[in-house]
Formats: structure tokens, sequence, C-alpha cells
């Protein structure tokens, strides 16, 4: 970060949403996870490894499905 009159400026931005759309995304999100666990669970009892693969599963479905690039372009601003 830039030094400005020798304070360090920490007006930093990483979005744009509002709060009540961030919540919607948030739960969305959370869901998905929830049903990918659930589903998970069938074949794959451990929980922690059930959840560990989950979590990549969707990391990658989202790269693959642009999800991420979709974000990136239209959530997030950097504002110094």
């Amino acid at each position: 970060m830039r030094m400005r009159n020798g304070n360090n400026n920490n007006n930093i931005r990483i979005s744009k949403n509002n709060p009540m759309q961030l919540i919607f995304e948030s739960i969305t999100e959370g869901i998905a996870y929830v049903v990918g666990g659930f589903i998970c669970s069938f074949f794959i009892p451990n929980i922690y490894v059930s959840v560990f693969i989950v979590g990549i599963a969707m990391h990658v479905l989202a790269e693959l499905l642009g999800v991420h690039r979709f974000f990136c372009k239209n959530r997030c601003i950097r504002q110094i």
C-alpha cells in the first residue's frame, strides 16, 4: 500500500456489493455446500474427508463454470 502523509492508507474496498446481496450470495453458497456434503456423505462416511472433497469439488466446479471470473469482473473493485 502507498504511504500518504506518513500514514498507512487502509482505504481498500474489495466488493461493491450491498450488504443484502452479500448475505444472499453467502446463503446460496452455503446451501450449495450443504447439498454437496449431503450427497457426498452417501459415498464417503468420514465427515472430514467428505467436507474436504466437497470443498475441492465446489472450487473446481466454480473455476470451470467461470464463477470466480464473473465475481472478480463484476463484483470486486480495488480502491487505493
